[in-house]
C-alpha cells in the first residue's frame, strides 16, 4: 500500500489492490512472497504482472512499460497484453510499450504504431495501415507473413541500404583520394 497516497483510506486502499490484482490474473498470488535466487516465488510472468501492479498503485494517466513480454512464452506474453489493454481500456488510461518482437496476435492488438530505425521514424499512424503504407512504397507483406516481422525486416533494409550507400560513397572517396595521390607522385 507503499504506492497509494497517504490520505486514501484503508478499505479504499484495499478495494484498489484487489481491482489491480485482479484485472491483472494475480488472485493466486496475492500471498505470495515475489522470491528471489535463493527463495521460490512467483514465476517470470507474475514477477512481471506484478511489478506492472505495483505501478497502476498510483493511477497513471499514462503507462510507459519497456518490454513487457521479454522472456516469456508466447502465451503468458499474449495474455498479459489482453490484460494491459483490457484494463487501460476500461479505465481510459494511455498505455505506450516497446516491443521488439510481438505475435501476429498481439500485433494486431496496437492501435499506434512508431517505427523506429537508428533512432528516426520510419513510421508512425495507425497499426492496421501500416502494411499498406509499405506495400505503396513497393514493398508487400505476404499472406501469411507475421505483420511485425515483416515490418522489422523492412526497416532493417531499409537500414542496411543506408548504410551500403554510405559505405560505397566512403570507397568512392577513397578511390578519388587514391587516383590524385598517384597523379601527384606522377
Amino acid at each position: 500500500m507503499i504506492r497509494i497516497p497517504d490520505d486514501v483510506p484503508e478499505q479504499e486502499k484495499t478495494k484498489t489492490i484487489h481491482k489491480i490484482v485482479e484485472s491483472l490474473g494475480l488472485q493466486k498470488c496475492l500471498h505470495t512472497a515475489i522470491g528471489d535466487i535463493y527463495h521460490r516465488g512467483l514465476s517470470g510472468g507474475e514477477k512481471k504482472r506484478a511489478n506492472i501492479a505495483c505501478e497502476l498503485l498510483t493511477d497513471p494517466d499514462i503507462l510507459l512499460i519497456d518490454e513487457p513480454t521479454s522472456g516469456l512464452d508466447s502465451s503468458t506474453a499474449h495474455t498479459l497484453m489482453v490484460q494491459l489493454k483490457k484494463y487501460t481500456t476500461e479505465h481510459n488510461k494511455t498505455l505506450v510499450v516497446s516491443i521488439h518482437q510481438p505475435s501476429s496476435q498481439i500485433y494486431h492488438m496496437f492501435c499506434t504504431l512508431l517505427l523506429l530505425v537508428e533512432g528516426e521514424m520510419a513510421y508512425f499512424g495507425s497499426a492496421n495501415m501500416a502494411i499498406d503504407h509499405f506495400a505503396s512504397l513497393g514493398m508487400a507483406c505476404g499472406q501469411h507473413h507475421n505483420p511485425a516481422d515483416f515490418l522489422f525486416y523492412n526497416c532493417m533494409r531499409k537500414m542496411l541500404c543506408r548504410l551500403a550507400k554510405i559505405i560505397a560513397t566512403n570507397i568512392l572517396l577513397l578511390a578519388l583520394e587514391v587516383k590524385e595521390g598517384k597523379k601527384e607522385q606522377q
